[in-house]
């Protein structure tokens, strides 16, 4: 069954667990100490506010992903791991054309620290090979980010839905 990262903004309180989890999980020391003071720390994640309310933001690892579609060397492509398609960035493969950049509806791939290719989340790959959630879910203390069955995520929104509009009809 297909999982995602699931976002509830109403209980993000900006913390920025989710950040530094990430920036942790993907650093080569694995010392928070470090890892909070490294300047050149690729943040994979974004927090974005809007008003008073934060929202996390993350790659959406498309189906049918555009960014993968428009890279000419296929630095970034598909790859299945477990049942869920993430996608992978090859530092390797990189030639530094942007294209993704452009390509991404979502606005979350960056340029690395040092100007020469990108970073994007990978769904913390290395631990969904372990049976563990992504960092940024992992280390969320209100439940903000989720990992969750998509199909679960659908039959809840719904619900949300019907609720809403019943609601909304005995006004």
């Amino acid at each position: 069954m297909k999982k995602i990262i699931t976002i509830d903004p109403k209980n993000c309180m900006s913390c920025w667990n989710c950040l530094l989890g990430c920036a942790w999980v993907h650093s080569k020391s694995k010392n928070m100490a470090e890892v909070f003071h490294d300047p050149d720390i690729e943040w994979r994640l974004s927090i974005e506010e809007v008003g008073d309310i934060t929202v996390p933001l993350h790659c959406q690892h498309c189906d049918d992903a555009p960014c993968s579609k428009v890279c000419p060397t296929e630095a970034l492509k598909k790859q299945k791991e477990g049942e869920e398609d993430i996608t992978i960035y090859d530092e390797s493969l990189c030639i530094g054309c942007k294209m993704c950049l452009h390509a991404c509806p979502f606005g979350m791939i960056k340029i690395k620290v040092d100007g020469c290719g990108i970073v994007k989340c990978d769904l913390c790959i290395d631990r969904l090979k372990e049976g563990l959630e992504p960092a940024c879910v992992s280390v969320c203390i209100t439940g903000a980010i989720k990992f969750e069955s998509a199909d679960n995520y659908v039959k809840t929104k719904q619900k949300e839905n019907a609720k809403k509009i019943l609601s909304d009809r005995s006004d």
